[in-house]
């Protein structure tokens, strides 16, 4: 079985330095090279650090979303994390599985509970690998200025490619 591993972000810490008003605003667009061309694809998004960390989901939430890139050098959406991340209740990871033997429509949000809290949210798409992608990160800004705006996040990414 031919793999490949990468670590896309190590504790990486993104701050609202540019973020000026509502709207989106890139964290990371991180290079992925599948040369192999590997067909199934396993990306770990760990959050950390998330300040505020409210209750309630915010003014704020982080987009990530696996995409490949066109010929013509423009990218396309391949795979979505399944729910924004906007609180560190909701889970720390955000796992993003993609391969074409995936069964279309089954288990497209799987939640795992190590004990009675959220450690994780499995989104599954059925879908083909590119032999360029990468990872793009995106904090998307609903209420600057208010109490709960986005301060920072600490983020983690590692990602295996297989056949």
């Amino acid at each position: 079985m031919a793999t490949q591993t990468q670590q896309l972000l190590s504790s990486q810490v993104f701050t609202n330095a540019a973020v000026t008003a509502n709207g989106e605003y890139d964290l990371a667009n991180v290079n992925i090279n599948n040369t192999n061309k590997l067909p199934n694809c396993r990306i770990i998004i760990e959050y950390e650090n998330l300040i505020p960390n409210v209750a309630l989901p915010g003014s704020f939430f982080i987009s990530a979303i696996l995409e490949g890139q066109r010929a013509d050098g423009k990218y396309y959406p391949i795979a979505y994390q399944f729910e924004p991340f906007r609180r560190m209740s909701d889970g720390s990871q955000r796992i993003i599985l993609v391969g074409p033997q995936i069964q279309s429509g089954q288990g497209i949000d799987d939640i795992i509970y190590p004990a009675d809290k959220v450690e994780a949210r499995v989104s599954k798409e059925q879908g083909n690998t590119a032999a360029n992608m990468r990872l793009h990160l995106k904090l998307i800004e609903t209420g600057f200025g208010m109490i709960d705006s986005f301060q920072s996040v600490k983020i983690s990414a590692y990602m295996e490619l297989f056949d």
